[in-house]
């Protein structure tokens, strides 16, 4: 599976695989939380007229594709919302986190973004809405399928050479 592709400004980001130091750190606002099974990252960026006037939100969702939490200890105390983190953590994160949710919004006011109800607590798909009965499953379930797909052409491709024998054997007599 390829991952998919999302032009942010100047800079192309392969979702699953860019990591957020690919961009610029022109962020307007970045948020991030931790909680006792979710997390999540996100930040907002602005470009004015080049951007069409929208925002641009790239974030970390615990329930995409190579999801990696923030450390409980890097969020800035002085931040009453304590989803800030400290500069030189959030570096640190840019630099190892890779982007797997996008979102761009010309309509979201600034207010809902900081208080966190546009968005609700995850940035995409939230994994108290849309669950999976055991992830570890489906890829198997999936790899099964696929064997026994497999393996029920071959057996109506042989099936079929068999019968086609037959016929040929009954008309030769």
């Amino acid at each position: 599976m390829v991952p998919a592709l999302v032009r942010v400004h100047e800079t192309r980001i392969r979702l699953g695989k860019s990591t957020f130091a690919d961009l610029a750190d022109n962020a307007v606002i970045h948020r991030a939380w931790l909680g006792n099974r979710r997390f999540g990252y996100f930040e907002e960026h602005y470009f004015g007229n080049v951007g069409g006037y929208r925002s641009w939100y790239l974030g970390v969702n615990d329930f995409g594709y190579n999801a990696v939490p923030v450390a409980d200890d890097w969020v800035d105390l002085s931040d009453l919302s304590h989803t800030v983190l400290l500069p030189d953590r959030r570096e640190a994160y840019r630099v190892r986190a890779s982007i797997n949710t996008g979102v761009v919004s010309g309509n979201a006011l600034y207010e809902e973004v900081q208080d966190g109800t546009f968005f609700g607590i995850s940035l995409g798909v939230d994994q108290d809405l849309v669950r999976l009965a055991d992830p570890e499953y489906n890829v198997l379930d999936s790899r099964i399928g696929s064997a026994h797909r497999r393996i029920r052409a071959w057996r109506g491709t042989w099936s079929y050479h068999r019968w086609e024998k037959e016929q040929q054997a009954r008309q030769d007599q």
